[in-house]
């Protein structure tokens, strides 16, 4: 009796064009995800702000990557830039608002290493955007 390696079903489960679009989705959030961290450090380490604050001007870095990375690449909008970046934007808050009281719980109430709050938000926020963009965001327009 063999083994079912799951990894091995995803393509499998979805189209290859879906399975496309989350790598592209993957790949766009892994660039984003990078510039947040190396901003991150520069804020905390480099300039000494508290890592709260730090990271919200990290997370703004980031925003810029990921609407860009996600209009063009992942999604490869034809939406107007004012339409896509308004549903992104309010999407990116929603997020940036997890972002911020995650940080602060765990930095602030926990009294843990901003590195753990950093990984408790990439392993969440992302996968809530995905749906979200994908479902809103950069959805076709009826008509």
């Amino acid at each position: 009796m063999s083994l079912i390696n799951p990894l091995k079903m995803i393509p499998e489960m979805m189209s290859r064009d879906a399975f496309l679009q989350l790598s592209r989705f993957g790949l766009v959030g892994v660039a984003a995800t990078l510039f947040h961290g190396v901003a991150l450090f520069c804020w905390v380490e480099l300039v000494g702000l508290n890592p709260v604050v730090s990271n919200a001007l990290a997370f703004s870095t980031a925003f810029l990557v990921s609407y860009l990375g996600h209009y063009h690449w992942t999604f490869g909008s034809s939406a107007g830039h004012i339409s896509s970046m308004s549903k992104f934007l309010l999407t990116a808050l929603a997020g940036f608002f997890a972002n911020i009281a995650i940080m602060a719980l765990v930095t602030e109430k926990l009294a843990l290493n901003y590195w753990i709050g950093f990984a408790i938000i990439v392993l969440t926020i992302p996968a809530l955007t995905y749906v979200i963009s994908r479902c809103w965001v950069f959805a076709d327009e009826p008509g």
